[in-house]
């Protein structure tokens, strides 16, 4: 999935249209049906360069934003062309539609509702006039001798106002090249939008356009648009802070039935303290009460990072929960902790990708929130892994426990989650599974959780691995060198190539 570029909120379509001195370059064109004035000034910005680079010329495009007869809309753009005339553009001014094709400009734009009317009322406009023309010319044998003298003045007509040569929106503000095409074109107009396509990607269209971003946080950093997503996380209370915890910007929730040391568990299966420690770093986990479950866990580790991040149940809209041991199989466990916690609003659901499933949850609230259809998201991630092991086996039950975790996600002017990469494959499912199920009311297959430890420890090194290679050059430059960086406890305890590749001290020196 493509992300939007460093200091662009949202992608928007731009697209060409015919006016009476050439063209004009307008979006957004229906990629959002409801735009605040900020996101009117990234797309001026973003469309500079294209507009550059296909008008070829040295004179700075133009740029001025339509209103619609909305009131919402006209108070919108009014907004936006104060911000604009703020902005080191060459900002024309607001336009009604009827001016747009008068070719004063270069750039128009405004929200995706607006902008769409504008685009197919020109394409049936354009095919309306050339139907008239055929018909007038086509009336009587008079008119079309006419015709045959003024062929060739109807046939540029017809040419620059044929939709299929405009074909090809671009949809601006991603890390990568994406052009939009009618569905219903013809070998031409298809041949029309993969050339934008060749020449944005030989051009470096995405490169400028970040360059364009960048000057402008330069020039005018009080008009740069806001950094997406924050992150508010509560510390852990002071009884419950362990010795290999480093950092206390996040809340975790222990359940209270009992603490199972590595002495505990020398009487459960063949192993000692010293085997355990040396291989994982691990010397006791928690374990759940018979009566307490994962929305259990979760409610409390949420009701801790709210009150850490200054916000009530009801400001909450959205939870992702992650987990791969729910309540039950349905409702969702996040469901089950909405209730818990009194919120009625916003969407809950539960995310299920196992050890990767914070990450994924933390992934899918920022997108949520990205999008500005949600503004306070709780992420968590709680387990009971203690009722899926298999308390014999060595090589499991030693690094299993339970607990949560919670953070409360919002958007924010302050940088926040900078990038997300996740990645998954299926391929490898033989390696970490619980390969029982029910069926008919009766457990089918072996019910407790299976590994073959080397085999996960290696791939996830070399996951890792390819994982910090694949930041983006946008993102890697704005990483702090400060970032922390929380690894599992096994992964940072048994392996010194990790931590040497990663630039951690060992666990003796920390």
């Amino acid at each position: 999935m493509l992300k939007t570029l460093p200091g662009i909120d949202r992608p928007a379509i731009c697209a060409v249209l015919p006016t009476r001195n050439g063209q004009v370059y307008a979006l957004d064109l229906g990629a959002n049906a409801d735009c605040t004035p900020e996101h009117l000034v990234q797309f001026a910005i973003m469309a500079r360069p294209w507009c550059a680079r296909w008008r070829a010329r040295k004179i700075p495009p133009s740029a001025c934003s339509t209103s619609a007869p909305r009131k919402s809309r006209a108070t919108r753009c009014e907004a936006a062309g104060e911000l604009l005339r703020q902005c080191p553009i060459n900002f024309h001014g607001n336009v009604e539609g009827d001016d747009i094709y008068k070719g004063t400009t270069d750039i128009v734009v405004c929200d995706g509702f607006a902008g769409n009317v504008a685009l197919k009322t020109s394409e049936g406009l354009a095919k309306m006039l050339g139907d008239f023309l055929k018909e007038e010319f086509t009336r009587t044998w008079y008119t079309r001798l006419l015709a045959l003298f003024a062929w060739p003045v109807i046939r540029r007509f017809r040419r620059r106002v044929d939709h299929r040569r405009y074909n090809g929106a671009a949809l601006l503000g991603l890390r990568g090249i994406v052009v939009k095409s009618h569905g219903s074109a013809d070998r031409l107009a298809f041949a029309t939008a993969l050339g934008r396509a060749a020449s944005e990607a030989s051009h470096g269209l995405i490169e400028r356009i970040g360059e364009e971003v960048a000057r402008l946080n330069a020039l005018a950093p009080g008009l740069a648009p806001p950094s997406p997503v924050s992150i508010s996380i509560s510390p852990p209370p002071a009884e419950r802070r362990q010795p290999d915890v480093r950092s206390n910007h996040r809340h975790r929730r222990l359940p209270a039935r009992e603490v199972l040391t590595n002495k505990d568990l020398e009487n459960l299966v063949e192993t000692n303290d010293e085997w355990i420690v040396s291989r994982t770093g691990i010397r006791e986990r928690h374990i759940a009460a018979d009566d307490q479950f994962t929305s259990d866990l979760a409610l409390e580790a949420c009701r801790n990072a709210l009150a850490a991040a200054g916000r009530k149940p009801e400001d909450v809209d959205l939870i992702v929960l992650a987990t791969s041991t729910p309540d039950m199989v349905f409702p969702s466990s996040a469901c089950l902790l909405q209730a818990k916690l009194g919120v009625k609003r916003g969407a809950a659901f539960d995310v299920q990708a196992v050890c990767s499933g914070f990450v994924y949850a933390l992934g899918t609230a920022e997108l949520f929130i990205r999008s500005g259809r949600h503004r306070c998201g709780l992420v968590v991630g709680a387990e009971v892994f203690s009722r899926i092991l298999d308390w014999k086996d060595r090589g499991t039950c030693v690094l299993f426990g339970d607990g949560a975790g919670a953070v409360v996600l919002e958007a924010s002017d302050t940088p926040g989650v900078l990038s997300s990469h996740l990645h998954a494959d299926g391929s490898y499912a033989s390696i970490l599974n619980v390969p029982g199920q029910v069926c008919g009311g009766k457990v089918q297959g072996d019910p407790t959780l299976k590994m073959d430890g080397g085999a996960v420890f290696k791939l996830a090194y070399a996951c890792s691995r390819r994982a910090r290679a694949r930041r983006s050059p946008p993102t890697a430059a704005r990483w702090p060198t400060s970032t922390p960086i929380f690894p599992t406890r096994p992964t940072y305890a048994s392996s010194p190539t990790w931590r040497r590749s990663w630039g951690f001290p060992n666990p003796s020196a920390s």
